[in-house]
């Protein structure tokens, strides 16, 4: 189903990059991304990489549009927004720790893409993470070690398509691009 095929389901029309006020940090402006391109809720397994991203949700305080479901484990976190999907018809969000995350929620991302199930999965990147030696990468560090691949490669063969983000406007394109993606068949 090419881009010019009558099928083939248009783009929306988003705030741009720049529409954002330029003192959010990366944290609130991919919530103000998810939350415009109409999801009600991130499903996450939580890691510590998320701290920007629960900060940015408390400072929201009431006036919160995006509900955030805190998953004990990333399989439960990809059958709810799953479910989600299946009682409201809605694409949701799930955020899954790198590596071994994708791959624990690999056999329910499977089940999602062999029913057609739309959600976008977001997976932070740990390859240049410890880099650069003036920062302290922290005590997470060793245990990334053995991601060789990133989450990209990990998700590949149980998803419809995969792409990393390398800068912060790649960020806003690709999550535009992925939820397009979800969402078409």
């Amino acid at each position: 189903m090419g881009a010019g095929s009558p099928l083939a389901p248009s783009l929306p029309n988003l705030p741009s990059v720049t529409d954002t006020d330029s003192a959010k940090n990366g944290a609130e402006v991919l919530l103000e991304q998810l939350e415009s391109e109409g999801a009600d809720c991130i499903f996450a397994s939580p890691i510590a990489v998320l701290a920007p991203i629960w900060e940015a949700l408390a400072r929201r305080g009431n006036d919160l549009k995006l509900r955030y479901f805190r998953c004990r484990h990333e399989l439960l976190a990809v059958s709810l927004a799953s479910g989600y999907y299946k009682a409201t018809g809605r694409s949701q969000i799930v955020v899954l720790p790198t590596s071994l995350g994708v791959q624990n929620g690999s056999m329910g991302l499977g089940t999602a893409l062999q029913e057609r199930t739309p959600m976008t999965v977001l997976s932070p990147d740990t390859l240049t993470y410890g880099d650069d030696p003036s920062e302290d990468p922290g005590a997470e560090w060793p245990s990334l070690l053995t991601d060789h691949v990133g989450p990209a490669r990990n998700a590949e063969a149980v998803v419809k398509w995969t792409k990393r983000a390398r800068t912060p406007s790649d960020l806003v394109h690709e999550l535009r691009r992925a939820r397009f993606n979800a969402s078409a068949y």
